[in-house]
Protein backbone atom coordinates (compact mmCIF):
# COMPACT_ATOMS: atom_id res chain seq x y z
CA UNK A 1 0.00 0.00 0.00
CA UNK A 2 2.74 2.33 1.05
CA UNK A 3 6.17 2.64 -0.71
CA UNK A 4 9.26 1.69 1.44
CA UNK A 5 9.66 4.54 3.86
CA UNK A 6 13.42 5.17 4.82
CA UNK A 7 13.81 5.11 8.70
CA UNK A 8 15.50 8.47 8.31
CA UNK A 9 12.75 10.24 6.35
CA UNK A 10 10.55 12.56 7.99
CA UNK A 11 7.62 12.26 7.63
CA UNK A 12 5.19 15.33 7.08
CA UNK A 13 2.40 16.10 8.76
CA UNK A 14 -0.12 15.51 6.14
CA UNK A 15 1.00 11.74 6.47
CA UNK A 16 0.64 12.10 9.88
CA UNK A 17 -2.67 13.48 9.73
CA UNK A 18 -4.28 11.20 6.81
CA UNK A 19 -3.03 8.20 9.11
CA UNK A 20 -4.34 9.52 12.14
CA UNK A 21 -7.87 10.51 10.63
CA UNK A 22 -8.11 7.12 8.94
CA UNK A 23 -6.73 4.97 12.22
CA UNK A 24 -9.91 6.61 13.97
CA UNK A 25 -12.22 6.04 10.95
CA UNK A 26 -11.20 2.60 11.54
CA UNK A 27 -11.96 2.12 15.10
CA UNK A 28 -15.49 4.31 14.55
CA UNK A 29 -16.34 2.05 12.08
CA UNK A 30 -16.04 -0.99 14.19
CA UNK A 31 -17.67 0.77 17.33
CA UNK A 32 -20.41 1.29 15.56
CA UNK A 33 -20.84 -1.86 13.42
CA UNK A 34 -20.88 -3.45 17.48
CA UNK A 35 -23.39 -1.18 18.45
CA UNK A 36 -25.62 -1.76 15.49
CA UNK A 37 -25.10 -5.66 16.95
CA UNK A 38 -26.17 -5.35 19.91
CA UNK A 39 -28.99 -2.41 18.98
CA UNK A 40 -30.54 -5.75 17.25
CA UNK A 41 -30.30 -7.38 20.66
CA UNK A 42 -32.11 -4.19 21.97
CA UNK A 43 -29.62 -1.91 23.56
CA UNK A 44 -30.44 1.59 23.23
CA UNK A 45 -28.22 4.46 22.76
CA UNK A 46 -29.97 6.07 26.36
CA UNK A 47 -28.56 2.42 27.96
CA UNK A 48 -25.60 2.46 26.86
CA UNK A 49 -25.56 6.39 27.98
CA UNK A 50 -26.81 5.15 31.26
CA UNK A 51 -24.31 2.40 31.29
CA UNK A 52 -20.92 4.76 30.82
CA UNK A 53 -22.12 7.83 32.83
CA UNK A 54 -22.68 10.42 30.09
CA UNK A 55 -25.85 12.51 28.66
CA UNK A 56 -27.33 10.51 25.35
CA UNK A 57 -26.42 13.81 23.36
CA UNK A 58 -23.00 12.82 24.13
CA UNK A 59 -23.58 9.72 23.33
CA UNK A 60 -25.20 10.61 20.40
CA UNK A 61 -22.37 13.15 18.96
CA UNK A 62 -19.58 10.88 19.91
CA UNK A 63 -21.32 7.68 18.07
CA UNK A 64 -21.82 10.19 14.86
CA UNK A 65 -18.01 11.23 14.17
CA UNK A 66 -15.12 9.96 15.82
CA UNK A 67 -13.34 13.42 15.39
CA UNK A 68 -13.40 14.13 19.34
CA UNK A 69 -12.57 10.82 20.56
CA UNK A 70 -9.78 9.86 23.08
CA UNK A 71 -8.98 6.32 24.15
CA UNK A 72 -10.80 7.13 27.23
CA UNK A 73 -13.57 7.37 25.06
CA UNK A 74 -13.48 4.36 22.66
CA UNK A 75 -12.33 2.23 26.38
CA UNK A 76 -15.56 3.70 27.92
CA UNK A 77 -17.92 2.51 24.51
CA UNK A 78 -16.34 -0.72 24.46
CA UNK A 79 -16.51 -1.08 28.38
CA UNK A 80 -20.67 -0.11 28.03
CA UNK A 81 -20.79 -2.17 25.13
CA UNK A 82 -19.23 -5.60 26.68
CA UNK A 83 -16.62 -6.21 24.66
CA UNK A 84 -12.79 -4.92 23.60
CA UNK A 85 -11.12 -3.98 21.04
CA UNK A 86 -8.37 -6.83 19.13
CA UNK A 87 -5.29 -4.59 18.23
CA UNK A 88 -2.65 -5.47 15.82
CA UNK A 89 -0.05 -3.55 13.96
CA UNK A 90 1.19 -4.34 9.94
CA UNK A 91 4.12 -2.87 8.17
CA UNK A 92 2.86 -0.23 5.59
CA UNK A 93 4.44 -2.54 3.54
CA UNK A 94 2.73 -5.35 3.81
CA UNK A 95 0.27 -6.33 1.08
Amino acid sequence: MEASMSSKQKISRGKQSYYRARLGNRIHEIVLDHFAKLQKQGLTQDELARRIGCEPAQLSRWLGSPGSWTIDIVSDLLLGMGCELEVSARSLQDP
